[in-house]
């Protein structure tokens, strides 16, 4: 059959699923004894017989290694089937392909405990199309079982993402709390660090939810089109072996299939469609309380934003309020700075005077100290001196040079004494200098101490 090869397709390694879980159920019958089509006796073909391809699919527990909250456990896997048989020598051919070896390990349990491995073709009718029916039995099983724990997942999932919606409520003084100012130094509140930041994360946190939400509809509307098409294939597997059974039955030549077998196929097929409808009633449940409470949690979200946006508009009010409020406050503190400042130049002005008056205090202090300095050596030199020199002479009368007659007038005549004169002269003059010079070398090394030391000072600072 051609045929197969179309589902055969659906396998292979790629990042998402391929031909989102085509599925279907091809036959061929040829039961006639007047069809001699593909009529081989060597190898066992009469040219009657029936020939089937199908794929079914079911979910199968998977390791996951990633945390994300998009990460699935489950993974939905394809089995194709090829199956023919022939009426008149009971021949059997089965292609199975599964991705893993759980359908192969069930089939071969099975022979193994039905004893089919020692089934010859002189073996009647009975036997041989009772072992198709079950192995096709293994099928159906396999294509209806985890199911239910599939869907168990699904639930707590939504149970876990919309919960929410029904016991959290809107609290208005929790809102209130999180948009009016409760720090005097929050008055910021359209541009505050701290809410914008739980804002974002609000956004976030719900779009991350949102997507979950979407991620958990997409799983759920999947297995709801896998078991409606596993449904749809089984049901018509056994339309189709009915069909069979009965060209069987009204054959006088062919050997009819045990009624019996028949019987037990159709009621553990129709248990397996009863189930899988069952399935799909309970994931149409859960699509349906996901859109519900999904539109619940947007009603929700919706007028919590309208009081939102309302005591936005009253904290940018307050806030304008509390601007305005500051605005004065720094008006009148920037009075008082000028007051200050005005005070303060005032004093520093009053401060320039003094320093004016000390300088020039100074310098006058500095042309008296100079006089002072030129006139103290002759002063010395002229002042009363009482000398003792001892084993040479004694000058026992107190006198002063100038008392000595360098410049006197007698008779109304001036007569100046040049050898008395020279000696004051000699005495006063280098006098005069050792003490300007004296003056001078101490002036300067005093400076000089002054300026190291300041360079000192600034350079630690520095440091």
């Amino acid at each position: 059959m051609p045929e197969v090869v179309d589902f055969l397709l659906a396998f292979g390694v790629s990042e998402h699923p391929k031909d989102f879980h085509y599925s279907g159920f091809r036959s061929e019958m040829n039961l006639s004894q007047e069809s001699n089509r593909l009529v081989l006796r060597n190898l066992g073909r009469s040219g009657r017989d029936i020939r089937l391809c199908h794929i079914l699919r079911s979910v199968e527990k998977v390791d996951v290694t990633s945390k994300s909250p998009n990460s699935w456990s489950w993974s939905i896997r394809p089995t194709v089937t090829y199956h023919s048989f022939d009426v008149e020598t009971q021949r059997s051919v089965w292609m199975i392909v599964k991705a893993n070896g759980v359908i192969k390990t069930r089939v071969r349990s099975s022979c193994k405990d039905q004893d089919l491995y020692r089934l010859s073709p002189e073996d009647n009718i009975n036997n041989t199309f009772g072992s198709t029916l079950r192995t096709h039995l293994i099928l159906c099983a396999w294509a209806g079982e985890n199911w239910r724990w599939y869907i168990n997942d699904i639930e707590q999932r939504v149970q876990t993402l919309t919960r929410e919606a029904l016991t959290e409520s809107m609290d208005q003084t929790t809102l209130l709390t999180e948009y009016l100012p409760t720090d005097k130094a929050d008055t910021q509140l359209g541009s505050g660090g701290n809410e914008k930041l739980e804002d974002e994360r609000g956004a976030r946190l719900s779009f991350e939810q949102l997507q979950e939400i979407h991620y958990v509809e997409e799983k759920a509307n999947e297995g709801l089109l896998v078991l409606r098409s596993n449904a749809a294939v089984i049901q018509e597997l056994r339309d189709f072996y009915v069909e069979v059974a009965s060209s069987l039955h009204a054959s006088d030549e062919c050997v009819q299939p045990s009624v019996s077998a028949m019987a037990e196929f159709q009621r553990h097929v129709d248990i397996t469609i009863k189930d899988l409808a069952m399935q799909q009633s309970r994931l149409q449940v859960l699509l349906q309380l996901l859109v519900d409470r999904r539109a619940l949690v947007s009603d929700y979200r919706g007028t919590k934003r309208v009081l939102e946006q309302t005591l936005t508009v009253i904290a940018l009010k307050l806030e304008s309020m509390l601007q305005w409020k500051n605005a004065q406050l720094n008006f009148f503190l920037a009075q008082r700075a000028q007051t200050s400042a005005t005070n303060m130049e005032r004093m520093t002005e009053a401060m320039h005077t003094i320093a004016h008056q000390t300088k020039m205090e100074a310098a006058n202090m500095r042309i008296i100290t100079l006089v002072t300095l030129f006139f103290l050596p002759g002063t010395f030199v002229s002042v009363s001196i009482a000398l003792k020199f001892s084993d040479v002479f004694k000058l026992i009368k107190k006198q002063t040079l100038m008392s000595t007659p360098i410049v006197h007038y007698p008779d109304d005549q001036r007569i100046i004494n040049h050898d008395a004169l020279l000696l004051f002269l000699a005495m006063a003059l280098p006098l005069l200098v050792i003490t300007v010079v004296v003056w001078l070398g101490l002036y300067w090394h005093k400076k000089r101490t002054e300026e190291r030391e300041r360079l000192v000072q600034s350079i630690q600072a520095n440091v």
